[in-house]
């Protein structure tokens, strides 16, 4: 890819991140794989990342074992009859 392509390709994922917090949207890039991409979304504005260079893919019961912990909800301490 040429300097050039590289460049436009830059400012367009950079006004589509300015476009989408300009009207309050939270950005999310997939596909992140190289350390060079995360820096370049992380100083373009992204919100979130995912992709395999965060982790590679694990299956949904495994991520809810390690992300989703549920805190149970005591009602009886808040006073709820």
């Amino acid at each position: 890819m040429s300097f050039d392509q590289r460049m436009c390709r830059r400012w367009g994922i950079t006004g589509i991140i300015a476009l989408a917090h300009s009207l309050r949207q939270t950005v999310i890039a997939e596909g992140v794989e190289t350390l060079s991409q995360r820096n370049f979304l992380v100083d373009a504005g992204c919100d979130f990342l995912q992709g395999y260079l965060l982790s590679k893919p694990i299956p949904a019961e495994e991520f809810k074992a390690r992300f989703m912990k549920a805190k149970q909800l005591d009602l009886t301490k808040q006073g709820a009859t």
